[in-house]
C-alpha cells in the first residue's frame, strides 16, 4: 500500500541556506511512516511498550531539489515487497504540488527486542498487514560503507538530554546534524545531491560522540564514535 500524506512547511523546517533542513526532510519521512504503521495496526509507540520496535539500521536518501518554500509537499512511503529475512525495506518520495519529485529515499529496519536486547524474526502477519509493493525507488542496491583509515579531523560533541528517544537511544536523524557540526566551515553544506547513513551500533548511556572526518572528491565522511566503538557512518554526496 502506497500511504501519502500533504505536509504544510513550516519555519523549523528551513536551514540558515533558505532551503529545507536535510534532518527535516529525514523527519518528515519518518513521521509519515509511523502514521503508515499506526494505519496498519503496527503502532511503534505501543509496541516499544510492549518491548518490542522497530529499529533503523541505513538511511539512503537522493535529493533533486530541496524546497525553498512553504508550499505544500506530497510525502508517501510504503513497505518494499520482498521476504524479511531479518529486516524490511521501505521508501519514501517527497514532491511538490506538480508531482515533481524532490527527494526519493531508502530505510531498512529490523524488529527488535528490547527486553532481550536482540534482533527478532518479522512474523508474515506483521510484515503482510503493510499489504507491501513492488516497487523501489532506486534501481541497484547501496555499495557498502566502510570506514576510512585515516581522517581529517575530529571533535567531540557532548549529547543533550534532547537528543535521546524513546528506545533511550541517540535519535537516528540526529546523527546528521552531528556530521554537519563536524564538517570545517570551508565544506559548503547547501549543495549535497544526497547522502547514507548506516548505523553499526547504538550510542546510549554515553554523554559524548567523537566526530571524525574526511573530505574525498565525490563529498565528506563522517564518523560517530563512543569511545573506541564505532556507531554511525554518514557520506555525504556532492
Amino acid at each position: 500500500m502506497f500511504y501519502s500524506e500533504i505536509y504544510q512547511p513550516g519555519v523549523a523546517d528551513f536551514d540558515r541556506s533558505g532551503k529545507f533542513g536535510y534532518e527535516a526532510i529525514l523527519r518528515i519521512f519518518e513521521n509519515t511512516a509511523s502514521r503508515h504503521s499506526d494505519s496498519s495496526g503496527d503502532d511503534i509507540i505501543a509496541e516499544s511498550r510492549n518491548g518490542i520496535t522497530w529499529v533503523l539500521t541505513d538511511w539512503r536518501v537522493q535529493i533533486v531539489r530541496r524546497p525553498d518554500s512553504k508550499a505544500p509537499l506530497r510525502v508517501t512511503t510504503w513497505v518494499r515487497d520482498s521476504v524479511p529475512t531479518g529486516r524490511i525495506f521501505r521508501d519514501y518520495t517527497l514532491a511538490d504540488e506538480t508531482g515533481a519529485e524532490l527527494v526519493c529515499a531508502e530505510s531498512r529496519l529490523v524488529l527488535f527486542d528490547l527486553r532481550a536486547q536482540k534482533i527478532i524474526r518479522i512474523d508474515q502477519t506483521r510484515f503482510r498487514s503493510y499489504r507491501p509493493e513492488a516497487r523501489g525507488v532506486f534501481a541497484s542496491a547501496a555499495p557498502r560503507l566502510r570506514a576510512p583509515d585515516t581522517f581529517d579531523g575530529e571533535k567531540t560533541l557532548p549529547l543533550r538530554r534532547s537528543d535521546i528517544d524513546f528506545n533511550g537511544h541517540v535519535h537516528n536523524t540526529k546523527y546528521l546534524d552531528f556530521a554537519l557540526e563536524a564538517l570545517p566551515d570551508t565544506v559548503p553544506r547547501d549543495a549535497f545531491t544526497g547522502f547514507r547513513m548506516v548505523y553499526p551500533k547504538a550510542d546510549k548511556d554515553v554523554e559524548a560522540v567523537t566526530l571524525k572526518y574526511t573530505l574525498t572528491d565525490t563529498g565528506p565522511f563522517v564518523c560517530v564514535y563512543s569511545g573506541d566503538t564505532l556507531c554511525t557512518l554518514i557520506r555525504f554526496e556532492t
